[in-house]
């Protein structure tokens, strides 16, 4: 029997997952060709908020989930781009980014989800420069958020290591870091060791971006509001700092 996929390039493997670019011979098109390392909740959590969060211009699309001679897997739109991960641009690039970004949490948050990771590494950038987040393994419905360290240190709001559960605010923050690393070419809150990048987060300081790059008052303003160290000082949702961020 002639396997419906045909793998044209292997992509990644993390501690989850495998994924590859391959030809989709029932479709003809090309798809990013996901298989789970093993059946985890890592696995289940992304199927979970796949069914349940509508598809949106700027959220990785799900085009098929089934198991084949090879086991289970998940096919999803194959996005030519790359990652912000090492990515430093300007205002005006950084500005653009930002928004799409704040657009697709929304459709996650209004769906009742939180993305739990949102990281350069979690957004890609298509061919017309949109940015579109992608794996949404750790994501969960607010109501269901418990406390767990799990995501990219460096981009965790400071509460999550007070013990406090992935929320609204905390993606916010991620939005936060995302922007401020696009700007200035490095994380706002880093070290060398995991103890350090926690200090760094819960001392809160960090070098003003106006002392390093060219940025407006307001923009500079717009993302430290967002990296906020009380989670109540943020916007109070996606679609707040998106306003805030068209009118400061």
């Amino acid at each position: 029997m002639q396997s419906r996929f045909q793998i044209l390039e292997h992509v990644s493997r993390s501690a989850c997952s495998t994924v590859v670019r391959a030809l989709d011979s029932q479709t003809g098109s090309q798809v990013a060709l996901k298989r789970p390392i093993t059946i985890d909740a890592h696995w289940e959590r992304e199927a979970r908020a796949f069914a349940l969060i509508p598809p949106h211009s700027h959220l990785i699309h799900r085009l098929d989930e089934d198991s084949d001679e090879h086991g289970p897997y998940r096919s999803l739109e194959w996005i030519a781009g790359r990652t912000l991960d090492g990515l430093q641009s300007d205002e005006t690039t950084t500005r653009h980014i930002v928004r799409g970004i704040l657009t697709g949490l929304v459709g996650m948050h209004d769906a009742g989800f939180v993305h739990v990771d949102v990281s350069p590494a979690n957004v890609l950038l298509n061919a017309h420069g949109e940015a579109i987040v992608i794996d949404l393994g750790n994501a969960c419905p607010v109501s269901e958020a418990t406390p767990h360290l799990v995501g990219t240190i460096q981009c965790m709001a400071p509460e999550r290591f007070d013990n406090a559960p992935p929320s609204i605010a905390g993606d916010l923050y991620g939005i936060g870091v995302i922007a401020y690393r696009l700007m200035a070419g490095h994380y706002p809150f880093d070290g060398d060791t995991t103890p350090q990048i926690i200090t760094a987060h819960h001392r809160h300081q960090c070098s003003s971006l106006r002392d390093q790059v060219t940025v407006s008052q307001a923009f500079d303003h717009w993302i430290m509001t967002m990296l906020a160290r009380n989670p109540s000082e943020r916007p109070a949702s996606a679609s707040e700092a998106f306003g805030s961020l068209l009118h400061p």
